[in-house]
């Protein structure tokens, strides 16, 4: 997968993270499918990432830089917190709970309320630590492929000389 496609697919998860934690914006149905959809890219992300999570996890204790130490924090109390926001999101839906038999209960609620807060912490602590890499596929993305690598024209500075002889020549014509 391109840098490009990661980054849309980055983008998607943490609008749908933002758009799914704001029930009052969005309305309880669509509260819902927001939360279940954004199952999908997340497993999508984790999949793709999940080498780079096996070798963090085998070296956190070992020798792994503090910055890939605090990112393998956050990145595994987000999937927590995402895991808790789902399946706490599944318990307090009334129409399924009581397909599956089960009464909600108002401690689900709580953990849905908690867990989706710490869902958005973690994903705006998430973005945090991958911003320089955002950046720089964005700023790859907006600069036309013409410019790149190409060093900006060199400024010649005018003298004094140089603006009188300009001048004089304009006046022979």
């Amino acid at each position: 997968m391109s840098a490009r496609e990661r980054l849309a697919l980055d983008l998607a998860i943490f609008a749908l993270v933002i758009a799914a934690a704001n029930p009052a914006i969005t309305g309880l149905p669509l509260h819902e499918w927001l939360g279940i959809v954004l199952v999908v890219p997340a497993l999508v992300h984790l999949i793709l990432n999940w080498d780079w999570v096996l070798r963090a996890i085998g070296g956190f204790l070992g020798r792994i830089r503090t910055v890939a130490r605090v990112n393998l924090v956050i990145d595994m109390g987000l999937f927590v917190s995402l895991v808790a926001v789902t399946l706490s999101g599944f318990l307090v839906i009334p129409g399924l709970a009581s397909a599956l038999g089960l009464e909600i209960s108002p401690v689900w609620h709580l953990v849905h309320l908690v867990s989706s807060n710490l869902t958005v912490a973690f994903a705006l602590a998430h973005f945090a630590l991958h911003g320089k890499w955002m950046w720089s596929v964005l700023r790859r993305l907006l600069t036309p492929p013409s410019t790149r690598g190409v060093p900006a024209p060199a400024v010649r500075r005018v003298s004094s000389g140089d603006a009188r002889s300009a001048a004089a020549m304009l006046e022979r014509r």
